[in-house]
């Protein structure tokens, strides 16, 4: 098992504040603090193993925790400067209880206000050496700017403060020492000091979801050393307890910032005027209700959401919403994109219960970041109404933080092929079944065809996300001259390419027929990186493909497929996936996470037409 004593720290002094000072504390107490308890800890013993293949007691090298810290929510890219903290004896190896110890401080829930001063000082002193990058038990004045920058590109409320005032208040010259930085945080001299150092992920939370995995599923290797995509099968990070969701705006993570505060685009997902009617309101409220609810079960048969007239209703108030939004919709980050669900509701409810909901009645994060649902909702899966129903509930409600992308199956000569006609027609009685079929689509007709996450330079900084993809496409500008409504998206030849075209399953270059689809095109690495280069793009999201392991990087990871219904149509046994697009705090590029999950889907394989084909990547 991990040894219980307390194995974070330094062999040096950092003024009175010493290893074995902070050993006084407990290391139980700093566990109840952080809401953790030793069974966590032999559950990181047990993935420690099961990683690094290594018995009890083993020690890691820089390379083998590099791969642990990310696959427990800590960016790859930083590994050396966290290898050195967690190094206690800085003899270039790090044991089970270092590391351990090391998440704990970096948990989301590890308290860091001056009611829990204990926790404070060490959360602090592991703080004030990562930033001590030369070990020499002082922060001097560039240090202390790289953490000041830090705070400021996670709260925008410091932006306006200066890392040289700060110094000159102090009346500092040789740098601070650990006394001199902890009494500067009580006094408020320094502030934002508690979103340093925090991991993307809590052990809490995870515990259970790493237990139903099979920790061999977990593929680290496909973690790049650009950090342009992350993987982490992690469940979803909470905020510490003085962050409560209701009194801040900003998460406690340490590898991604939220936005600054941009012209028009507050936090608050209601900050633009609700475009629906009241009646139209009610069922979107009386919808989330229900879904959100303990009690709701995935259904079997009838649409026991609202009535046939409530949800026509609903509908009406979707469409006036989405009329509001352009072909082309701005997304702020952090923003959650999700691939194609084609009616497998559990496989959304199990993806918000493992990355946070949405809905401000489960403690909801639509405060913090916005979501991206990039089309194909219906045909195949047996609950295509229950995810339209939900995803018009929050867009109705929510109308700038949730965004709809249309894909190849919002369009009617599909969904009478594949299965979304005949849902509506057998789920509501009395012949209404047609009148619900057609108003759904009359909404699917103004969906847009796009949305482009802005990062915050004007130079090569925005990622765009379409369902298809780009083949056929030229610029942006295309994309903004579509017309809506649009009752047959095949008819412009611009919405066909963006909804149906795929990438090259080899190394093929240029454009080819799309053979697969009947239409548009397949595009080659060197189209997509023209692409990017001409519109200013520094990767593309898509979805439209199955892929095994819910997501997959094409053109040097230029070019991203997410997709999130897992064991597609009943069959496929693909995991599943969502791709949060962030910010990071060192690069300022932004980045993206693969989120995995897998569901058991209860879609007979036999009741609908066979799923399109898994992606598959071919050499030449």
């Amino acid at each position: 098992g991990i040894n219980a004593e307390y194995g974070v720290v330094s062999t040096q002094s950092t003024g009175n504040q010493t290893s074995a000072d902070m050993a006084q504390a407990g290391f139980e107490e700093m566990l109840k603090a952080a809401g953790l308890d030793k069974e966590h800890m032999e559950h990181v013993q047990q993935q420690y193993n099961a990683l690094q293949r290594e018995g009890p007691g083993g020690r890691v090298t820089l390379d083998k925790f590099r791969d642990f810290i990310v696959a427990n929510g800590v960016p790859g890219h930083r590994a050396e400067e966290y290898f050195r903290v967690f190094d206690k004896d800085s003899n270039g190896r790090v044991d089970v209880s270092e590391l351990f110890a090391g998440l704990v401080l970096m948990q989301a829930t590890m308290p860091h206000s001056l009611a829990e001063m204990d926790m404070l000082r060490m959360r602090l002193w592991f703080i004030f050496r990562l930033y001590d990058t030369n070990g020499d038990g002082r922060m001097d004045a560039d240090e202390f700017k790289r953490l000041h920058r830090h705070i400021a590109q996670l709260d925008s409320r410091q932006s306006g403060t200066h890392a040289e005032d700060i110094l000159a208040h102090l009346r500092i010259r040789d740098g601070l020492t650990f006394d001199d930085f902890v009494t500067a945080v009580e006094t408020r001299v320094i502030v934002g000091t508690s979103y340093l150092a925090r991991a993307n992920s809590a052990l809490a939370k995870r515990r259970q979801f790493w237990i139903e995995q099979d920790i061999d599923r977990v593929r680290l290797d496909f973690i790049p050393d650009n950090g342009r995509l992350m993987v982490l099968p992690n469940a979803p990070r909470d905020l510490a307890p003085h962050h409560n969701i209701a009194q801040s705006k900003l998460p406690a993570k340490q590898a991604y910032r939220v936005e600054p505060e941009f012209e028009n685009s507050p936090r608050d997902g209601r900050h633009r005027p609700v475009v629906a009617d009241r009646d139209a309101c009610a069922a979107a409220e009386q919808v989330l209700a229900i879904v959100f609810s303990d009690k709701f079960a995935v259904p079997d048969s009838g649409f026991r959401l609202l009535t046939d007239d409530q949800m026509v209703t609903l509908c009406a108030g979707a469409a006036a919403t989405l009329e509001a939004d352009p072909p082309c919709v701005n997304v702020y980050p952090p923003a959650k994109v999700f691939g194609d669900l084609h009616g497998q509701l559990g496989d959304l409810l199990n993806l918000f219960q493992l990355y946070n909901y949405p809905h401000r009645a489960q403690g909801g994060d639509l405060s913090l970041c916005r979501y991206v649902f990039d089309g194909d909702f219906v045909d195949r899966g047996p609950n295509g109404l229950e995810i339209v129903a939900i995803l018009f509930a929050l867009k109705i409600l929510y109308p700038k933080s949730v965004f709809l992308i249309r894909g190849n199956h919002e369009q009617r000569n599909q969904q009478r092929a594949m299965g979304f006609c005949r849902e509506c027609q057998t789920r509501f009685a009395g012949g209404s079944g047609d009148l619900v079929w057609e108003s759904i689509n009359q909404a699917f007709d103004m969906l847009p065809l796009a949305a482009l996450i802005q990062g915050y330079s004007a130079e090569s900084n925005r990622v765009l996300v379409v369902h298809g993809g780009i083949g056929g496409v030229d610029s942006l500008q295309q994309i903004e001259e579509i017309k809506r409504p649009l009752p047959s998206p095949d008819a412009d030849p611009v919405a066909m390419h963006l909804m149906w075209s795929d990438p090259m399953q080899d190394d093929t270059t240029g454009l080819q027929d799309n053979q697969k689809r009947r239409c548009s095109y397949m595009f080659g690495a060197d189209i997509v990186e023209e692409f990017c280069q001409a519109n200013r793009l520094q990767f593309i999201v898509r979805g439209h493909e199955p892929v095994m392991l819910g997501y997959e990087a094409f053109a040097s990871e230029r070019l991203f497929t997410v997709f999130s219904a897992s064991n597609y149509c009943g069959r496929m046994g693909n995991e599943g996936a969502l791709l949060e697009v962030a910010v990071d705090v060192v690069t300022g590029q932004l980045v993206a996470t693969a989120r995995p999950h897998y569901y058991t889907c209860r879609v007979d394989p036999d009741e609908y037409r066979p799923p399109t084909p898994p992606r598959i990547r071919r050499a030449r």
